[in-house]
């Protein structure tokens, strides 16, 4: 046998591109099992060497891709916050084409925000409530529990209750998870918008959590913020763990003042995107800062080992 037949499963696969296992694995899902060209015996993935090289030689970017990938490029939120926070975590994500793989805690919120949709939209009983948010998340994971698991009806259920409690007259949402694209004069690239639940005269934006905060988190402020102007409703954000709940909504002084370091945080991304002809400069300019609750392990690790690559 020569060594092009030789087949890797995914461990193997990933060892030899040096990356984590869970990275290999969304690419390969999320291009319908295409990508790399898989070898099927039974009911068991693998992938010959030819398949991976040819894998390496597609994904490979070269400086002249740059200037393609950052047209194609969106705005949102979560984009603008890391930019914001930690510019080197906005290139990993952004211009290295690393996905973080959903973890537990992701999931969680996932799952809970699902339940409280469930009541709000088709006002599904506690039990129901609980019932179709366990398994939603059981059902993420393939069956595999976690400590959220045991958390994720409660967190669902405090949620629509908060919701319902703080808002009697609010009827049902008519929109959930609604995708919105805006573009601004200001800004060359356009800005997405992705809403939990947004009613007719107001949105209203839930957070999973095992600890209830004081007050909001200031990313979330902006995202809330930026939503708020651009679709021209007020925000409120809804806090809850599998113990308590907390609803804040959002004056129009700090909806301006977060919007605009939004704003602030596009342009000067925008502006760093003329500037830096690669993505090689780009990593010289920045440096890496693995530090925060962003970070997973694998990711830290693999960040550290190839940023100066």
């Amino acid at each position: 046998m020569t060594s092009l037949h030789k087949l890797y499963d995914f461990k193997r696969a990933s060892d030899t591109f040096g990356i984590p296992i869970h990275t290999l694995r969304n690419h390969f899902y999320k291009s319908n099992k295409t990508a790399p060209t898989p070898t099927r015996i039974g009911h068991r993935l693998f992938f010959t060497e030819q398949a991976l090289n040819n894998f390496i030689e597609t994904n490979t970017v070269r400086e002249e891709r740059l200037e393609m990938k950052l047209n194609e490029y969106r705005h949102s939120a979560s984009k603008g916050n890391d930019w914001y926070n930690n510019p080197s975590l906005w290139i990993y994500r952004n211009l290295l084409g690393v996905k973080t793989e959903t973890t537990p805690r992701m999931g969680m919120g996932n799952s809970a925000e699902f339940g409280c949709a469930m009541g709000l939209f088709l006002k599904r009983s506690d039990a129901e409530i609980v019932k179709y948010t366990t398994d939603h998340m059981v059902q993420q994971f393939d069956g595999e529990w976690f400590d959220e698991t045991d958390k994720v009806s409660g967190i669902a259920l405090n949620l629509h209750n908060a919701i319902k409690e703080h808002f009697p007259d609010a009827g049902v949402p008519h929109l959930y998870q609604s995708y919105k694209r805006h573009s601004l004069s200001n800004l060359e690239h356009p800005i997405t918008t992705v809403t939990d639940f947004e009613y007719e005269n107001m949105i209203v934006d839930t957070k999973a959590t095992l600890a209830v905060p004081s007050k909001p988190r200031e990313d979330h402020v902006r995202q809330q913020s930026l939503y708020s102007i651009l679709l021209k409703k007020p925000a409120t954000l809804v806090y809850a763990s599998h113990k308590k709940s907390a609803v804040f909504e959002l004056d129009e002084e700090t909806i301006m003042t977060n919007y605009e370091t939004m704003i602030n945080s596009f342009e000067s991304l925008e502006l760093f995107m003329r500037t830096v002809p690669n993505i090689k400069t780009f990593k010289q300019m920045i440096p890496l800062n693995t530090d925060g609750y962003k970070w997973n392990d694998e990711d830290r690790k693999y960040a550290k080992e190839n940023w100066n690559n």
